[in-house]
């Protein structure tokens, strides 16, 4: 019977077989030697490559910081050129104070009682002598709803996805009346409490704190309900009965609303849309969407966009009846971009199809095409990083460029526009306060129906006895359009007879 040198137990080691002849190597270590086997340790790893492995973790949080700080300088630099602006008047004359009518009372035909709330705070404390305080309200939940995304995501299809996703978002210029008229914080609001609801049920989290976040939503705009159908539809499809509790609570609190107060909700006047301009006007609008998403203008790209996102259906299908099996948040979020579309078409068909492209529009529905892609692509892209650590990256970023310089010279187009919007305004507003006392002023004219909408000197005037004069911080005299001024001038004291 042949006997074998029996095997050394060491720690971490790496056994081969060898010549019979002696290791000095492992001699000279101190190591015993087995007969025809040489034993070599393996040293644990330095403090270097415990530290590139860590870097490599942190990098995209890194990269995704640096694109935060860029992304707030540039809102800093512009937001010197706003001013409260059009529907923004309305909260501000008619919801100063919280009430249980301004709270609860339609804004057209939305429940409203989290952003009035807001607005409320930030008058009381803040008055109309600094924008800067509404703006930072509503960037700092466009920094949420980025963080949110990117966790999103990135769970779900690893970082490079998640990345793409979170920094198209934060640059997406496409949406700029998100980002340039904190109003629109009852959009962010209803989109930050979907999204925290979609991350703590898709990590199997707080049902509770999923359930609080939907009632946020749904008390913050439209936007809300949208999202608690997509849980819904998300629930159903992965049979999964968290899902359908969390929901509960926003189900019934919409529900309160709606057949209490709601029954005050306004319609917006003019004629509808027939049948067949009704499928195109949501067909449109999801071509905006995806257009904004890869950086072209979506009311002139629309249709190409359409283009594109039909392509990606048609790829995704080949593979489904190949046997892939997509995952049901994907579906969710397809059917979540279907109803925002489908609810526009029908509560603001007078606007018209190209109103699908509003530029409000296309931000949430950005945020519905990447929780669909990541749905979709699963963890398949992940394990490809990692066979191709390199390529993939590469390709993502070469993808992503054009799509940030798309959306950002959108963003800088709306930005200047916005600034000679808002001198002129702010030159009407100078105007009233200076004919106040003069008794041929026509208190409840309004004195502009683009820059001034929602306003009269009435309203105005006691606004500005209350909480104090807005202004600007830049020489927006010259950027005034005098003949607009001058007109709003005949408006509010008529030339006598």
């Amino acid at each position: 019977m042949n006997s074998r040198a029996p095997r050394p137990l060491f720690g971490p080691c790496d056994v081969t077989p060898c010549a019979a002849k002696p290791d000095h190597r492992s001699a000279r270590n101190g190591l015993p030697l087995g007969g025809g086997f040489a034993v070599t340790t393996v040293s644990p790893p330095g403090a270097g490559f415990v530290g590139r492995v860590a870097l490599r973790r942190r990098a995209p949080h890194l990269v995704l910081v640096v694109a935060g700080i860029v992304m707030l300088g540039v809102l800093l630099y512009v937001g010197r050129w706003l001013l409260f602006w059009r529907d923004e008047w309305a909260f501000i004359f008619e919801r100063p104070d919280p009430t249980t009518r301004t709270l609860l009372a339609p804004f057209l035909d939305t429940f409203v009682a989290v952003p009035v709330l807001v607005y409320d705070a930030l008058l009381a404390v803040f008055g109309l002598r600094s924008y800067l305080p509404y703006l930072l309200v509503a960037w700092a939940a466009h920094f949420l709803c980025v963080a949110l995304l990117y966790r999103i995501v990135s769970r779900r299809s690893g970082v490079v996805l998640g990345l793409a996703a979170a920094i198209s978002l934060l640059f997406l210029g496409s949406g700029f009346e998100v980002l340039l008229h904190p109003f629109q914080i009852q959009y962010l609001f209803a989109i930050v409490g979907g999204l925290v609801a979609v991350d703590q049920l898709d990590r199997r989290g707080n049902v509770a704190a999923a359930a609080v976040a939907l009632v946020v939503a749904v008390a913050s705009s439209g936007l809300g309900v949208i999202f608690t159908g997509l849980i819904l539809v998300w629930g159903v499809l992965h049979r999964h009965r968290p899902m359908l509790v969390a929901i509960v609570p926003a189900v019934a609190a919409y529900a309160a609303w709606y057949f209490t107060w709601g029954r005050e909700s306004g319609r917006v006047s003019g004629p509808g849309l027939g049948a067949l301009e009704s499928v195109y006007a949501v067909l449109y609008g999801i071509g905006a969407a995806v257009s904004g998403l890869v950086g072209l203008p979506p009311s002139r790209f629309a249709l190409v966009g359409l283009a594109l996102g039909l392509l990606a259906v048609a790829g995704f299908a080949v593979r489904v009846w190949r046997g892939y099996r997509p995952d049901a948040l994907a579906f969710a979020a397809i059917a979540a971009l279907l109803a925002e579309h489908v609810l526009q078409t029908i509560l603001r068909a007078p606007f018209g199809v190209e109103h699908g492209a509003r530029s409000g529009y296309v931000y949430p529905g950005v945020i519905f095409l990447w929780l669909a892609s990541s749905g979709l692509a699963g963890d398949r892209l992940e394990a490809l990083r990692r066979h191709r650590p390199r390529a993939v990256p590469l390709v993502a970023v070469v993808l992503l460029l054009p799509m940030i310089l798309g959306n950002m010279r959108q963003f800088a187009g709306a930005a200047v526009l916005s600034r000679g919007l808002r001198a002129t305004e702010l030159a009407e507003l100078q105007l009233i306060e200076s004919l106040r006392d003069d008794p041929r002023l026509a208190l409840d004219v309004q004195p502009d129906d683009v820059h001034l909408l929602s306003l009269t000197p009435r309203g105005y005037l006691a606004a500005v006895d209350r909480f104090g004069r807005p202004n600007l911080d830049w020489d927006w005299e010259t950027e005034a359009d005098a003949a607009a001024v001058e007109a709003a001038r005949l408006r509010l004291v008529p030339p006598g007879p």
